[in-house]
């Protein structure tokens, strides 16, 4: 029998997230948040932070890991990280630096299948019964049996999140090139050369690709999702760890430690607040939420652009948020502290209010997600 390369195990208890409850979440009460730190993976009650499970996935102790090139971390978790994560109904995917992306019943952490891939660099995507993994190459896998539909490399590590609009998935690399593939059998419809690695993850609207990109800081750029076309490109750095988002007309972006609505037709800026850098955005109906770098939480109304509230969640000194997840009126999102003493929180806060009602500290926040309602074990 073949050694193994990884090593599946209950998380034990002293490394059990600490939760403080502060008022319970009635309306997500079944819902599932799941969460990963380091090696370890989380599910928490969405409504009250109580853990359900824990994992820890790594490699085993005579297997090596290398990183690829540029892929830089700048905080505690091992070389065997857990760096993705996706739920769906009732499974949950991860993917690691152990070389692993895992398939795991939602409501016990029972692995169904896994599947041997190159290390892991990004969260990944599911689509209909597909996942697509990104590493240096970007994997197409059966959800339901891990079985590879086809994969893709590139000549360096993807660590956008995939994103699939009209049958074709785009992706950013360090290889200088943002790709248009089909989601069917991976083959590249168009691929676009950038001035430098792809840092900041291409989105889709209406028809155009915004990405980032620069080896010496990245500038935004638009592109013609159809034809792979150069729209326009906007010459002011944008902060690396910055994510975009296009919402009632106006494309977000943090630029030089303000928050910038610009023009999606021509990147010019059309409105900004200041005091906001490498945030983590998100929008529902008329409500923009950012997550900065800072450890506050915003939400702004995007007709008038007016501050509805600030949530101080924690003083960081280098800080870094995740991606945000909200289920009803309930905001998930995570934050790193980078500076003194590294420390990873998981923060639920009610976005009627902008008050917290519970959160979840750990060494480290990798990636977090939100399941619908999972049956009880």
């Amino acid at each position: 029998m073949a050694e193994r390369k990884d090593i599946v195990e209950p998380c034990a208890p002293q490394f059990y997230p600490q939760i403080t409850l502060k008022q319970v979440a009635s309306q997500v009460v079944e819902h599932t948040l799941y969460f990963a730190s380091g090696v370890y993976l989380y599910a928490l009650n969405a409504g009250t932070g109580a853990l359900k499970w824990g994992l820890s996935i790594k490699k085993a102790p005579f297997k090596s890991t290398t990183l690829p090139d540029g892929m830089i971390f700048t905080g505690p978790p091992p070389l065997d990280s857990l760096v993705g994560l996706a739920a769906q109904q009732d499974r949950v995917f991860v993917s690691s630096l152990n070389s692993f992306v895992y398939a795991l019943v939602a409501v016990d952490g029972t692995i169904i299948w896994q599947h041997e891939i190159d290390l892991a660099s990004g969260m990944p995507t599911i689509a209909g019964e597909t996942i697509y993994v990104p590493s240096s190459t970007i994997y197409a896998l059966n959800t339901k049996d891990g079985v590879e539909r086809w994969n893709l490399s590139t000549k360096g590590v993807v660590t956008s999140v995939p994103v699939i609009v009209d049958n074709t998935l785009y992706i950013g690399s360090y290889d200088n090139n943002i790709y248009a593939l089909d989601i069917e059998n991976g083959q590249a419809r168009w691929t676009y050369q950038t001035d430098g690695r792809v840092y900041i993850d291409p989105i889709v609207d209406q028809g155009t690709v915004y990405a980032g990109a620069g080896n010496d800081g990245p500038c935004l750029l638009a592109l013609d999702a159809q034809s792979g076309e150069l729209k326009w490109q906007n010459s002011v750095f944008v902060d690396s760890m910055s994510q975009l988002l296009v919402h009632e007309g106006l494309l977000y972006v943090c630029q030089r430690d303000h928050l910038v609505g610009l023009d999606p037709k021509n990147g010019r800026p059309v409105w900004k607040y200041p005091g906001i850098n490498n945030a983590s955005l998100l929008a529902s109906r008329h409500t923009l939420y950012v997550a900065a770098s800072s450890g506050d939480v915003y939400a702004f109304d995007c007709t008038r652009h007016r501050l509805l509230w600030r949530q101080k969640l924690r003083t960081l000194t280098i800080g870094q948020p995740s991606h945000m997840k909200l289920i009803a009126d309930e905001l998930y999102v995570g934050f790193n502290e980078h500076g003194r003493g590294q420390h990873g929180t998981v923060h639920a806060i009610n976005v009627l209010t902008g008050s917290e009602d519970w959160s979840a500290s750990a060494e480290w926040v990798n990636a977090l997600d939100v399941n619908e309602h999972v049956p009880s074990m």
